[in-house]
């Protein structure tokens, strides 16, 4: 089993950085608890900057402003470690 969060997209557009660290927080704390984290794989949002509608995984970043997705990315590694 894992967890399953909302849409990077739409996570990215709370503007909420507090609650992009708990996401990392949270997806850290559930590895570590299967096998003690040893041979698992951390799925993570893309931050790719997305800008261009072809590419069609735009759902998977938090959008195509390069601030906001570098906060994100930051804040969510941090969660993570």
């Amino acid at each position: 089993l894992a967890t399953s969060w909302p849409q990077v997209i739409g996570v990215g557009a709370t503007f909420d950085e507090e609650l992009w660290w708990q996401l990392g927080n949270m997806t850290s704390t559930e590895g570590r608890g299967k096998a003690g984290g040893v041979g698992h794989t951390y799925w993570a949002p893309v931050v790719n900057i997305f800008r261009d509608p072809r590419w069609g995984r735009g759902q998977e970043s938090p959008g195509e402003d390069p601030v906001l997705t570098s906060k994100f990315g930051a804040k969510y590694i941090s969660g993570l470690q």
